[in-house]
């Protein structure tokens, strides 16, 4: 019995054995097929919006389970599956993952291999429609350093803009003289144009091309530069002093130094002077380069210097302008009855009545009171009527109108 508990166990304890021995051996792992293979792209640039064919060859001991290329663009990543031919891969990328131009990354991949890889760069085409353009400023002085500029961003039918160094013609034509044309490269995207002034005032007219594509037409406004002196003259006015007259000054043409007519809207300072003091100042505005205003005349004799300027130091000619009394008769008289006024006839400088609405100011001083009034002729008179229960007094009246002053006692009852 000894004997067969011990063949057992020995029996029983190699079976163990063997079984871990078993467990413990690691799998062989099968070797992985090695591929070579290289993309056949004769030309790494293309134009946007066409179709790219793209070839390769494959090479391994046997037939790879996956074979596929990996276009890496603008739209993310596309993946074209193929199966081989001969050895070949043959894959087109269609246009609509071509209209953005940039680069992308070409990678041929078998089996989960990288095999080979080309950058590609995709350019814009031909430029077409309209260029965008910007322009500015839009207004500069002639003969002057002021300057502008124009920008041009061409782009080809699927709006990309045009490729570096592609040619842009910009055409100016400025007034009075022939188009000019000026070739400027495209530089970071965009084709620029420095615009000098010129001498004479206008439009400069402004245009751009390149390829098939047109730009919409500009313009410059070139405009005159500070006047120089001018002259003033008094066209139309009445030596009297009479505030319902006026007096029309009219200046000559301004212009700037190259003879060009100042701007319409220039704004034309005129003060008026008594004795080297200002009593007015009146301002008015550019015409077809020459200005006009009208200034009231004034309400008693005196004379006046009158002259012009723009802003800035450049001024016109000074005008002597001599006003005398307007009235030259002024009759008064008090009615005591009816305690009024009464002027007239009043005669101008002809001896002939004044007309109607001649302002006539008259004042009344008292002891502790002065009153005011102002009064309009009507065929030749003036009356003033006090109310009856006018304050009883001794006054001083003095009476103005154009000029001519009489003074008079009178005694209010």
């Amino acid at each position: 019995m000894n004997l067969k508990k011990l063949i057992y166990h020995f029996l029983t304890t190699s079976l163990f054995l063997a079984g871990l021995s078993a467990c413990s051996e690691k799998p062989v792992p099968k070797p992985q097929e090695v591929w070579e293979g290289r993309l056949l792209v004769s030309d790494t640039v293309t134009l946007a919006g066409q179709n790219l064919r793209v070839q390769a060859i494959v090479e391994g001991a046997s037939s790879p389970e996956s074979c596929y290329l990996i276009w890496s663009g603008n739209f993310g990543d596309q993946v074209f599956k193929s199966s081989l031919q001969e050895n070949k891969l043959s894959v087109t990328i269609p246009d609509s993952l071509l209209r953005e131009s940039g680069r992308a990354l070409l990678s041929l991949c078998v089996d989960g291999q990288t095999l080979d890889q080309r950058s590609m760069q995709v350019l814009a085409g031909t430029p077409q429609g309209i260029i965008e353009t910007y322009t500015g400023p839009r207004t500069i002085v002639v003969n002057s350093r002021q300057t502008a500029m124009t920008i041009g961003i061409p782009k080809d039918t699927f709006g990309n803009p045009a490729n570096e160094g592609t040619a842009v013609q910009f055409q100016l034509r400025y007034p009075g003289r022939p188009p000019r044309s000026n070739e400027q490269a495209v530089s970071n995207l965009v084709s620029s144009l420095l615009i000098e002034p010129d001498k004479q005032k206008g439009k400069i007219l402004v245009g751009a091309k390149s390829g098939e594509a047109r730009s919409i037409e500009e313009t410059i406004d070139l405009t005159p530069a500070w006047p120089i002196p001018f002259s003033i003259q008094a066209a139309n006015w009445f030596p009297f002093a009479d505030p319902r007259q006026n007096v029309f000054l009219q200046s000559g043409f301004i212009t700037d130094a190259e003879g060009n007519k100042v701007a319409d809207g220039t704004l034309i300072h005129f003060i008026v002077q008594e004795n080297g003091t200002e009593v007015a100042h009146y301002r008015s505005f550019t015409s077809n380069g020459s200005v006009g205003v009208y200034i009231q005349n004034p309400e008693y004799p005196t004379d006046w210097e009158i002259f012009a300027y723009a802003e800035g130091e450049e001024k016109s000619n000074t005008l002597e302008l001599t006003f005398a009394s307007y009235i030259k008769e002024l009759p008064f008289e008090y009615d005591p009855v009816e305690k009024a006024l009464l002027l007239g006839p009043i005669s101008g400088p002809l001896g002939q009545m004044v007309s109607d609405d001649f302002k006539v100011d008259i004042q009344l001083a008292g002891p502790d009171t002065t009153y005011f009034f102002s009064k309009k002729t009507k065929t030749g008179f003036c009356n003033l009527y006090l109310p009856f229960d006018f304050r009883p007094g001794v006054y001083q009246c003095q009476v103005l109108a154009g000029g001519k002053s009489i003074n008079e006692e009178i005694e209010i009852k």
